[in-house]
This record gives structure tokens, C-alpha cells and sequence, in this order.
């Protein structure tokens, strides 16, 4: 069964660059919106050419990469309290978009070139790790009636 392509990547495929670009929405107050490729406008929204980045790891999870020559993506990192915000990716042709990614941020990282913004679906707050030691509830066994007790210098005996 032969497959066929519809006209508009029939005409993408013939261009010199067709790889998509990323459109990265990160709903803050404002909603900061990022393009990979430049600056587009979309869904009657402006995306900034802010030299932003998508790296797709081997699990299929995004790392956003944001510029930090200016400081900026340091201030967006320690401004915000970035765990479990969401963030939506599309990948983007010019005029034409399709999300790609709806999750959560989690772990992030700076350095002096680069901002880093791991994701994950589900939001992370709620999956602390435990402390040092996992041990089983303490204060939960009833002593014995008659049973004695030494306390400092004195014995006590539980009588009920």
C-alpha cells in the first residue's frame, strides 16, 4: 500500500532546512514563550528568539536549555519556584505547529553560559525522598500490663 504525503511537507521536504523548530510556553506571570528557530508568531502569540534550546534525551523527556549570557535564564530560575510548573513544547514549522510535550518542570541547573530545565509528566513535589533511614514506626507496641520500666533512677510498671 503506497503512502503519500500531503502538499505542505511534500514542499517542506524540497527545502534546503526542513528540521522543526521547538516552541517552548511556560505558563509564569506572564506566560514566557521561547522559539528555537527565531522569532515566530503562532496561534496569534509572539514567541522570542531568545536563542533557546530543546535537547531530547534517550527517554524521550525534554531538557529545556535556555541562553544565560545575560543572566537572564539564572533570574527566571531563582525568581520562580519552577518545581512542577508546566510547560507545553510544540514542534513548529512556520505557520503550522503541533504539541509535542505537555508536562512538568523539575530539576534545573546554571551555569555561566546556560540554563538547564529537566521535565518529567508527572509533577514532583509530591515524591520526596525519604531521609538517611527508612525504619518502621516507632511508639507502636503495647507493653504488657506488669511489665517494668527503668526510668533514670526509679522503675515504673505498666499497670493498664
Amino acid at each position: 500500500m503506497p503512502r503519500t504525503l500531503t502538499a505542505f511537507y511534500d514542499a517542506e521536504i524540497l527545502k534546503k532546512d526542513t528540521q522543526p523548530g521547538w516552541l517552548i510556553e511556560i505558563p509564569l506571570a506572564p506566560t514566557v514563550r521561547f522559539c528555537t528557530t527565531g522569532q515566530g508568531t503562532w496561534n496569534s502569540k509572539v514567541w522570542k528568539a531568545e536563542g533557546a534550546m530543546v535537547n531530547w534525551a534517550a527517554g524521550g523527556l525534554p531538557t529545556i536549555i535556555l541562553p544565560n549570557y545575560d543572566t537572564s535564564g539564572t533570574a527566571l530560575l531563582q525568581a520562580n519556584d519552577l518545581l512542577d510548573t508546566p510547560v507545553v513544547v510544540y514542534s513548529w514549522y512556520p505557520s503550522k505547529a503541533r504539541e509535542f510535550f505537555r508536562g512538568y518542570l523539575n530539576l534545573s541547573s546554571a551555569d555561566y553560559r546556560w540554563s538547564y530545565f529537566d521535565t518529567s509528566f508527572s509533577r514532583m513535589s509530591g515524591s520526596k525522598a525519604p531521609g538517611r533511614r527508612v525504619v518502621g514506626p516507632l511508639f507502636t507496641r503495647r507493653l504488657v500490663p506488669g511489665t517494668e520500666l527503668t526510668w533514670f533512677n526509679s522503675t515504673l510498671q505498666v499497670t493498664s
